[in-house]
């Protein structure tokens, strides 16, 4: 809608007047936003709230637009919710024997949790330190399936570097194991395809980070993406202006795939059937939002369907 496009521009100028920095991303601790330890902010965006709680050990809840522009005026914020030492406490505990070997099986175990916590905070035990990627889907996972504002990774998150320290030192009895049939399971629960032909993969679900456009422009280069399916990597300004110097915008535009900035397809509710991603928030929304079968897998197989044009399994 040109008006509604018309308005969106005005609201951003007006905001960069005011001093707001516009990254236009759902993953600002990508592009230089990354409050430390303690500090106090007013996020908006839910996975990234996850992950300034969790990985950055900052303090945020989940703020509307309206409270997180009062908040910017005013500088202070009602303090409650996980700004409190006691919210922050865990509510249920997770141990994790599955082999979580990329991003997207962390999605998957976020994904899990999240419907188990609901409004809780899940507390994960037996996992290994997650790279930046795997720690990005999880915490978007988390939100997406649940209401979680928060999770503590024993022996990661800042607050808790024991088990004992997640839970306050009440610690329960194991509830939960994710193991590697959960792990599977996960998958399998967004994979709702009637067929194997594609039309569209989406990946960059939260904004992808200069690694994964690195690994992206590795898979493609030298190939070309099937005619008839649209490949679309979404990510910030800021990494795409990395990328740009880097050569991976091109080797990914040369093989056909299009790079998408300030916002993803599912959000602007782009036409597809059968669509293939390797973000567990992505396939949850998209069937939603978009009526499309989905089809949820790491990158590399992925990226094998967007030049075949087909689903080529996971081997």
């Amino acid at each position: 809608d040109p008006e509604q496009v018309q308005m969106q521009n005005e609201l951003a100028a007006m905001a960069a007047d005011a001093g707001f920095i516009p990254t236009f991303t759902c993953a600002p601790y990508l592009v230089g936003n990354v409050p430390l330890k303690g500090e106090v902010c007013a996020w908006t965006e839910s996975s990234a709230v996850v992950y300034a709680n969790s990985i950055l050990g900052a303090r945020t809840v989940r703020h509307g637009t309206e409270s997180a522009i009062a908040a910017s005026l005013l500088g202070v914020v009602p303090e409650f919710g996980v700004l409190l030492d006691e919210n922050r406490k865990g509510t249920l505990r997770i141990d994790v024997t599955a082999e979580l070997d990329s991003p997207t099986d962390w999605g998957a175990l976020g994904y899990y949790s999240g419907k188990l916590a609901g409004l809780g905070i899940p507390v994960f035990h037996g996992v290994e330190r997650p790279s930046q990627d795997e720690a990005k889907q999880l915490c978007a996972a988390l939100a997406t399936s649940g209401g979680v504002t928060m999770c503590h990774i024993a022996g990661v998150t800042p607050e808790a570097p024991t088990l004992e320290a997640a839970f306050h030192g009440d610690v329960p009895e194991p509830e939960v194991v994710f193991d590697d049939g959960t792990l599977r399971e996960t998958y399998e629960s967004l994979r709702t395809h009637t067929g194997d032909e594609i039309d569209s993969v989406i990946l960059g679900c939260p904004h992808a980070s200069i690694m994964e456009m690195s690994q992206i422009a590795a898979l493609l280069k030298g190939k070309k993406v099937a005619e008839g399916v649209r490949l679309w990597v979404d990510t910030a300004r800021g990494t795409k202006g990395n990328a740009d110097v880097m050569g991976y915008t091109e080797t990914i535009e040369a093989a056909g795939g299009r790079i998408l900035c300030d916002t993803c397809p599912t959000n602007m509710r782009i036409p597809a059937k059968r669509i293939v991603t390797h973000g567990f928030k992505q396939a949850h929304y998209a069937r939603g939002m978009l009526g499309a079968e989905m089809i949820i897998a790491e990158t590399e197989p992925c990226i094998r369907a967007a030049v075949a044009g087909r689903w080529m399994g996971d081997d």
